[in-house]
């Protein structure tokens, strides 16, 4: 989306209601990692933070 935005193909509105960012934390253990699909999402974001330069 952060691409579009800058491209014009998408404009922000409302701008004046933009709340502020908030930060998020995810914990899990470690040594057991549980659900592929829990692993999956916790690399997913990771990934996501890192290219966007927020990690």
């Amino acid at each position: 989306m952060k691409h579009a935005i800058e491209t014009g193909r998408l404009r922000r509105i409302l701008t004046a209601y933009e709340l502020p960012p908030t930060p998020v934390q995810l914990v899990f253990p470690a040594a057991r990692l549980g659900a592929p699909k829990t692993r999956a999402l916790v690399d997913h974001l990771a990934a996501c933070w890192r290219s966007s330069g927020e990690l």
